[in-house]
């Protein structure tokens, strides 16, 4: 997990900033590759606070998988697009389920209008990869994307 500040300011615009915490790795203790894992820190409550955004801004959150597969132990890999997730709980804006890319960002969260703070549960669950891959722990590293967008983009 990690905690930032950001700030980004053009010469059209005001400066803005928000303080989140994040996971950047998400691990899965597989008992049995043939079912469905849970990560091991199942759900991570993201919390975001201190928003300071232009008129009319909601904060997008995306995510990406640094890597197109899962490290496993022994060599195996997985590929990232088992990894799914879901959001519950979002306040101050909804979530957005997904699968997990090494191509392009997949949108996770986005706040109400001008939201100073919001708060969500990530869950992320590894599918069934049925096969000769070994039980164990499967990692992948993700980065996120935070964007300052007008409310209505899509």
């Amino acid at each position: 997990m990690f905690v930032i500040a950001i700030g980004v300011a053009d010469t059209a615009s005001a400066q803005e900033s928000v303080t989140i915490a994040l996971p950047t790795t998400v691990t899965f203790s597989v008992p049995d590759v043939s079912s469905a894992t849970p990560a091991d820190l199942a759900p991570v409550t993201v919390q975001f606070s201190g928003a300071v955004l232009n008129p009319s801004r909601v904060l997008r959150i995306s995510v990406i998988a640094d890597s197109s597969t899962l490290a496993g132990p022994g060599g195996s890999t997985i590929p990232v697009s088992a990894v799914s997730w879901t959001v519950s709980g979002a306040a101050g804006g909804s979530g957005t389920p997904g699968t997990l890319s090494s191509s392009s960002y997949s949108r996770v969260f986005q706040s109400t209008p001008n939201a100073v703070s919001g708060s969500f549960d990530l869950s992320f669950t590894l599918a069934a990869v049925p096969g000769t891959l070994r039980a164990g722990n499967h990692t992948v590293r993700v980065r996120w994307k935070l964007e300052s967008l007008h409310k209505n983009a899509p």
